[in-house]
């Protein structure tokens, strides 16, 4: 048997929509801090008056630093996992590493702590010889750029 009063459709919680934008700011306010000057000097309180809250009211929306720092790497991984499933990763395998060792250094230069880095985008100049000489090493390839090993020489006559 079915009801005969319409379902009312479910209200909005506006407090809980509050609690978590004012999450979102408290996160994206760390992590402008965090690329500024540094996972290391991230500050609670400093991070507190940033957002114009008290410190202690920071316990409202995480825990401990370790919870938001948790919520920091989550954020992290979404957004590496959003740039991995945009990427175009060749079949070829050194192409492939290729593609990713350069996605990951660029993510971490461009996104997390190598900016702070005096230089890091140097990562990114020689992300593409790091991965032929660990290609080379782990795959066995040639190595046209090193001088052949020399043949024994022949076992004196006894």
């Amino acid at each position: 048997m079915t009801p005969t009063t319409p379902t009312q459709p479910r209200r909005r919680d506006r407090r809980r929509d509050r609690h978590e934008a004012t999450k979102r700011e408290i996160l994206d306010t760390a992590w402008s801090m965090v690329r500024a000057d540094g996972l290391a000097a991230l500050s609670l309180r400093a991070l507190a008056h940033a957002v114009d809250m008290e410190p202690q009211s920071l316990y409202t929306y995480f825990a401990s630093k370790n919870a938001l720092y948790d919520h920091m790497f989550a954020d992290g991984n979404q957004e590496l996992a959003r740039r991995f499933a945009a990427a175009e990763i060749p079949a070829e395998l050194r192409a492939a590493l290729r593609a990713v060792a350069r996605l990951l250094v660029e993510f971490a230069a461009h996104s997390q702590q190598l900016a702070n880095d005096p230089g890091g985008d140097r990562y990114i100049r020689l992300i593409d010889d790091a991965v032929t000489m660990f290609a080379d090493h782990v795959l066995g390839a040639s190595r046209p750029h090193r001088a052949p090993i020399p043949e024994a020489p022949p076992a004196p006559a006894s």
